[in-house]
């Protein structure tokens, strides 16, 4: 393990993830259970425990006893309850470092030891996947995906996955066409949403739209094998439908999640709040103002409630639609909440730390995961 970490520290830093995942890790600690590490050119840490117990193991670069021919790297066992304790140290001429392969050797070797030991730990082909997709290397980011998908059957997530692999491999019409097939054989409502967000972020407009018209068929669940909450992906859909102008088609997304009442009050005030945009701009004035309506009663003004930032929006969207301001109205980002977002399965990095600065996901390089920041300052419809 001294060994490992220590090639980690003295190796190109740009080839290593902020967090490293047990894969990462030498077998004897990645048996002992979800180790995480962070490195960085003069020492290394492996966190064991979290919560109230953080304990593991530390590794650093011993100044006085190193030399411009050596560095001598000392590793410790330590505990937030006790002192660290000296286990062993390592010699390394500055000039020994991991390369790209050697490192993806290693790591591949790492998460096929545990998809072997468990053959449908999803996170572990995610993390393969992502850590092969990290480094270029396309073809190996296939086959796992490919692997995966056999491995799960009925789990939407390797059949997206794969769909958007073959489309950066230029098989964008088949990959479409397949995962097409196989969420109509396993058709919910949450699938369909799944197949709208690959169109929408592989730019197939109609595709998207198609998807999300299917939806509408579907009840209303979360179903076994989905991921995201059911009003996330269904606004979602509403939003993307209101963006492109097909205002019926958000219409009907909104009242499908307003007939559930099995929520906490603020998704029904943000599907409130789109569907009082959308009813305005098919030119319901009234209708909108009685939706802005519901908006307020589903608004909590008390700390950790509704943000002030979401409540100056609130202001923005319902001047507008009293001033008859169309323009404002059309562009979502102007009255958007602050926090909106596409659902992505990929929030987090392979060691399952949300990292939506750098999202490793098989996404086309052009997509930007963030709706556009509202472009109209608050107040100024």
């Amino acid at each position: 393990m001294a060994d490992r970490l220590a090639l980690y520290c003295q190796s190109d830093p740009a080839l290593l993830p902020e967090i490293l995942s047990n894969a990462w890790l030498p077998n004897e600690i990645a048996d002992l259970g979800h180790a995480r590490a962070q490195v960085s050119s003069d020492y290394a840490i492996i966190e064991m425990g979290g919560g109230f117990h953080h304990f593991g193991y530390k590794l650093g670069r011993d100044d006085e006893k190193s030399s411009p021919d050596s560095n001598i790297w000392v590793l410790f066992t330590y505990s937030e309850d006790g002192r660290d304790c000296r286990l062993t140290e390592v010699a390394l001429t500055p000039s020994d470092r991991l390369e790209r392969n050697q490192i993806i050797e290693l790591v591949s070797t790492g998460y096929d030891r545990r998809i072997e030991a468990h053959p449908h730990d999803d996170l572990a082909y995610k993390g393969e996947m992502q850590m092969f997709l990290r480094y270029g290397h396309l073809a190996e980011v296939k086959l796992t995906c490919e692997q995966w998908a056999l491995a799960r059957p009925d789990y939407w997530l390797p059949h997206s996955t794969l769909a958007h692999v073959r489309s950066r491999l230029n098989e964008s019409n088949v990959a479409e066409v397949e995962f097409r097939a196989w969420v109509n054989a396993h058709a919910s409502f949450p699938n369909f949403i799944y197949l709208f967000l690959f169109n929408m972020r592989e730019g197939h407009v109609k595709a998207a739209l198609d998807a999300l018209r299917q939806s509408l068929q579907q009840p209303f669940v979360e179903t076994f094998n989905s991921d995201g909450n059911k009003f996330y992906l269904g606004y979602n859909g509403a939003t993307y439908a209101f963006m492109e102008g097909e205002y019926d088609l958000a219409l009907a997304l909104c009242d499908k999640m307003l007939a559930k009442h099995d929520q906490d009050s603020s998704w029904l005030r943000k599907v409130w709040k789109m569907r009082a945009a959308t009813v305005f701009m098919q030119g319901s004035t009234d209708e909108a103002l009685d939706c802005m309506g519901k908006v307020k009663n589903y608004t909590d003004p008390k700390w950790l409630g509704t943000s002030p930032e979401d409540q100056c929006t609130d202001s923005c969207l319902l001047k507008a639609i009293k001033e008859s301001n169309y323009d404002f109205v059309r562009s979502f980002p102007n009255w958007m909440n602050e926090w909106d977002t596409w659902f992505t399965p990929f929030h987090s990095d392979e060691a399952g730390f949300s990292n939506r600065d750098f999202l490793l996901a098989p996404y086309p390089s052009a997509w930007i995961e963030q709706i556009a920041k509202p472009n109209t300052e608050p107040g100024k419809p």
